[in-house]
């Protein structure tokens, strides 16, 4: 058959497969319901094999398929309807073209309007990936598909089946430009109350979609530019309270209504507190900004002045108590309409739905690591659009002539928030912090300042040069008009709570209850004439007393002979002992986050004492202790600016802070070693049972080679641990995500690790914040960075390396690490220049020297610097095959194996370069090297097939990429050895060749050309030891010939 004939065969047998699967399409009446959704696999998968097809045929046989789909679209069954719009779905999937022009946006369209809920649903699902074709081929049918959508969310109940499609398709439409632009101006108070319902919906994706048409309707849709006094990053000048239509400009405000924003700002704002999926309450914190970047100011006032104090004791709901009902808003619950599929008859009457309690974080079902995550996130959260709404809450309202008697809107403000911040509890004390804190963030970075602070800051902007302000700026952070902000009070009130010692509310009970059983215990040991007398235990009223009284009693105790006495002294001692040592943990710990937080707000508002511990002790403090990542980042990020504040302060703390954070990045010998691996071998080598050590390790994971300060590669031990911990136990696995977090941790470890990771936020912070300003306002952070890379360094000297330097370079590498891809791309190409040095550091004598190396350099080159895959490939393959020195070739090995880990998909272009020096590894003599080289080569592999459709790196030299088509080459022939070239035998063989013992020639001579290794296998008198025989001649005379 010519090709042409071939290919009408197959048209034909495509076609009769299309109208094979049209006939189930048109005849499956099986179905399901999970909950009250319509699950129709057949024809589910019969549609989806009918996109397949569509995409091979022909255009003009896809129209008449098309118009057989319509005529089914028609058929008064409604499974047929129903597997008629899948059809069309998968079609528009396939060839979206074709069915445009063959008019399945139009069945589809209609079938908005079905009568039977799983058909419109179907139809609303099919729409919405193909909105922009919809807007952009039938733009007169988008508002009354609009139309259409808000009649059926307004009709639906919110659990119904379809509310998902629907509501997809809708802000699928109504994100798009132009039909947008048709649909403006749509009048809030109609459409606003039917999405209500939608945000408590149980489908994630439901309210996802909902907060993403909310966030569509709440901001201007003919113009993108903001409203009056807003520029394109939403900063917002309102400080002067005018709403007067100028120029056209009121037309930016939206519709809003005092009572139209306070129900869309409760709504949202419970949305933000309850919701467990963080990328949704991302989108809610987005329509709040819309809210306030897009209402008059006076409107804002007076929606959001009365909720303030509600909204506060919200956020400080404690997490384990449900959410007062009275203090909440929630739409009126509708009656659920009778379905009207076939397959519904009998349904049962309307049941009003159970009252359903509300926690800060989500749903009480979670485990207790995701819902202490999730409550602090929405916490601090809350904090965000609070301190957001402080900036408009403290402009004058408009129309209002204040007198000089008059409290100011700031000062008002004041007063509600020092309430909280005097306040006993933990909890109050929290989140007043970042409350004020966030309001100090969003007022300099929006420069949104009450009218006097405006007006000096517009004076600034006009007086002197740039470089002028910079540096009054920098020579005394209080000309900046933040430092002005806060009222005395405010600053007062700071300033006492960060100095205050106080027992907490949440754990004032427990600390009553444990001081008067020490009373009581105390009393009892004098009655039996022990001797606890003394000046620190003569009126107990602190927990240290207790603690003092539980430790120097325990002797006195053991000694007494009454023995029945003493047992009964001994129990309530440790009792008390237990209960203590819990109050006073529990008690560090809300101290932490509550001073951390008051620092905060003091370095956001520029309030620094002139003793400055009191602010950089709680903050530091937060980043070693802070068990939660959202309060760990938000100290972060304040101490970016706090020290900021302090780069020309005499003295000036900040090169002492960046050596403790180096320190306590440094602090988790499970995750750097040291250079003695002495931690590194306990922790790696205990898997959970058996001893630990040397000779534990040995016997716990024999596949793992030695480890010691100079032999042995570390990732293969990590490797093997992760390997332990993930290994899968009996019985059924488990339906959430697993946490990766090791179940056992202990504590000593989980503060380790929690130390690491305050010092990673921080660096980042740092790096972020200061940017391309970073070397000259903090030389020593630069310091740390670049220091490893100013000298490439020799053999010899690597050898001669004393531990106390190398120890040094780890600490400098991992900082390089942890903020590579932070830096500005100004900074980025400093670094560049020091791949080769960080790359010659691999060959190092030091197992963790090398290990670090191999870290950073990955980093790099995940980080996408210049030098990074240059350096790998002109220092670290040729290292692989250094045959003098196993410390040269472990390094090498371990780079690339953390090379390839980091890049994943992104190594596939450097895979061709990479394979084949790893092959000749698999083989070596030294077992690290050979284990890493086959786990490496093993990850490549499965990469291998996507070779072929990436093009060539850009920044190979030509000698690399002659070296890149030479090793394809190889591959090519290693995968098919029948590509393999026949080899002329250049020795005379008086013999002649059979077929299959010159392929086994070519094989021997392939392998022998790449310097592998390998075995001919064979019956016995076929031919093999000629085969050996012809190829060791052969290179003896191709040896000769060279000399």
């Amino acid at each position: 058959m010519t090709s042409e004939e071939m290919e009408q065969a197959h048209q034909e047998w495509l076609e009769d497969m299309a109208l094979r699967l049209l006939c189930v399409l048109a005849l499956d009446r099986f179905g399901d319901f999970v909950s009250d959704q319509v699950v129709a696999p057949v024809r589910e998968t019969c549609a989806q094999t009918l996109g397949v097809a569509l995409a091979q045929l022909g255009a003009a046989r896809v129209r008449k398929v098309a118009a057989l789909l319509a005529s089914l679209s028609a058929h008064a069954q409604w499974e047929a309807r129903h597997g008629a719009l899948l059809g069309f779905k998968y079609l528009l999937a396939a060839r979206q073209e074709v069915a445009c022009e063959s008019g399945a946006l139009e069945h589809l369209i209609q079938g908005l309007g079905d009568s039977a809920e799983d058909v419109s649903a179907v139809a609303a699902g099919a729409l919405a990936p193909a909105a922009a074709a919809l807007g952009r081929r039938r733009a007169g049918a988008v508002k009354a598909v609009v139309a259409r959508l808000w009649r059926l969310l307004a009709d639906q109940d919110d659990l119904a089946s379809p509310a998902n499609s629907y509501m997809a398709l809708l802000a699928a439409l109504m994100a798009l430009p132009e039909p947008a632009s048709m649909l403006h101006p749509i009048d809030l108070a109609d459409v606003l109350p039917r999405l209500w319902p939608y945000l408590d919906h149980s489908t994630s994706s439901v309210r996802k979609a909902t907060l993403q048409t909310l966030r569509t309707l709440t901001r201007p849709l003919v113009t993108n530019q903001p409203k009056n006094g807003t520029d394109s990053n939403g900063n917002s000048d309102v400080t002067n309270g005018n709403t007067d239509d100028t120029n056209g400009e009121q037309e930016q405000y939206l519709n809003w209504t005092p009572e139209l924003l306070q129900e869309a700002m409760r709504h949202i704002y419970q949305r933000v507190l309850f919701e467990h999926v963080h990328e949704i309450q991302e989108i809610a914190v987005q329509v709040w900004e819309n809210f306030l970047k897009y209402a008059s100011l006076g409107v804002i006032l007076l929606a959001a002045c009365p909720m303030l104090a509600t909204w506060l004791c919200l956020a400080m709901q404690p997490a384990r108590l449900p959410v007062e009902p009275a203090l909440l808003l929630h739409p009126p619950p509708r009656e659920r309409r009778a379905r009207t599929n076939s397959q519904s008859e009998g349904g049962a009457g309307v049941e009003p739905r159970p009252c359903h309690k509300w926690y800060v974080g989500g749903s009480e079902s979670q485990t207790c690591a995701a819902r202490d995550r999730n409550v602090m996130r929405a916490r601090c959260l809350a904090a965000h659009i609070l301190g957001y709404l402080s900036c408009y809450l403290v402009q004058p309202a408009p129309g209002i002539e204040y007198k000089a008697e008059d409290e100011s809107p700031i000062d008002c403000y004041v007063k509600v928030m020092v309430v909280y911040l005097r306040s006993g509890s933990a909890l109050q004390r929290l989140v007043g912090s970042l409350v004020v804190s966030s309001w100090a963030r969003h007022s300099r970075d929006l420069t949104m300042y009450p009218p006097a602070l405006a007006a000096l800051t517009a004076h600034n902007g006009d007086a002197g040069t740039k470089e002028d302000q910079t540096d009054s700026k920098q020579s005394n952070e209080e000309d900046s008009p933040i430092s002005k902000l806060a009222p005395p009070l405010l600053a007062s009130t700071l300033h006492t709570a960060l100095n205050q010692a106080l027992y907490y509310d949440e754990v004032a009970l427990n600390c009553n209850r444990i001081l008067q059983e020490a009373r009581d215990l105390h009393a009892m040991m004098k009655h039996y004439k022990l001797p606890v007398d003394g000046e620190e235990l003569s009126n107990i009223l602190r927990l240290e007393q207790v603690a003092y009284l539980t430790t120097m009693s325990q002797p006195l105790v053991a000694a007494m002979k009454l023995k029945r006495v003493a047992q009964t002294l001994e129990d309530r001692r440790k009792n008390l002992q237990s209960a203590v040592n819990l109050c006073t943990i529990e008690q560090a710990s809300l101290n932490v986050s509550v001073q951390a937080a008051l620092a905060g707000a003091c370095a956001n508002l520029h309030l620094l004492p002139e003793k400055l511990n009191p602010v950089v002790r709680p903050l530091m403090e937060s980043i070693k202790k802070e068990p939660s990542e959202e309060l760990q980042q938000n100290s972060a990020d304040t101490l970016a600016v706090l020290l900021s504040q302090l780069v020309h302060r005499d003295p000036c703390p900040n090169n002492k802070v960046l050596v403790n954070l180096k320190a306590f990045l440094r602090c988790d010998p499970e995750y750097t070693p040291r250079i003695s691996l002495e931690n590194t071998e306990e922790t790696n080598g205990d898997s959970g049972s058996g001893d630990s050590g040397p000779e534990g390790r040995g016997e716990q994971t024999p596949n793992v080679p030695a480890l010691d300060a100079h032999a042995g590669i570390v990732t293969l031990w990590e490797q093997q641990a992760r390997a332990e911990r993930c290994a899968p136990r009996r019985g059924r696995p488990p339906a959430a995500a697993v946490d990766l977090t090791p179940p056992h941790e202990d504590e000593a470890r989980k503060l380790l690790r929690i130390q690491r990771r305050g010092a990673t936020l921080a660096l980042t912070s740092l790096a972020t914040y200061f940017g391309e300003e970073l070397p000259e306002k903090l030389p020593k952070l630069w310091e740390f960075i670049t220091e490893p890379l100013e000298k490439v360094m020799t053999d010899s000297e690597l050898e001669a390396q004393e531990s106390s330097a190398a120890e040094e370079i780890i600490s400098r590498l991992q900082v390089l690490e942890c903020v590579c891809g932070s830096l500005s791309l100004g900074l980025r190409a400093r670094i560049s220049q020091g791949a080769v040095a960080m790359a010659r550091l691999a060959r190092a004598q030091y197992t963790a020297l090398r290990h670090m190396a191999a870290r950073a350099l990955a980093a790099l080159c995940r980080a996408h610097y210049a030098g990074a895959m240059q350096a790998l490939i002109h220092e670290v393959i040729p290292a692989l095959s250094d045959v003098r020195s196993d410390y040269v070739r472990c390094g090498a090995a371990e780079t690339l194996a953390r090379v390839v880990d980091a890049l994943q998909l992104q190594i596939v272009p450097y895979i061709v370069l990479l394979v084949v020096p790893l092959l000749g590894r698999m083989s070596d003599h030294c077992e690290a090297v050979r284990i890493m080289s086959t786990r490496c080569f093993a990850s490549l592999i499965q990469l291998m097939p996507l070779d072929g459709a990436v093009s060539e790196p850009p920044d190979l030299t030509p000698d690399l990429k002659a070296r890149r088509r030479h090793d394809k080459q190889f591959l090519e022939q290693l995968f098919n050895p029948k590509s393999i070239k026949d080899y002329k035998i250049p020795v005379p063989v008086s013999a002649e060749l059979r077929s299959y013992q010159q392929a086994g020639v070519n094989w021997l001579r392939f392998l022998y050309s790449y310097k592998l290794h390998g075995v001919l296998c064979d019956d016995m008198g076929l031919g093999k030891t000629l085969q050996s025989i012809v190829v060791v001649a052969s290179s003896h005379w191709e040896r000769a010939a060279h000399r």
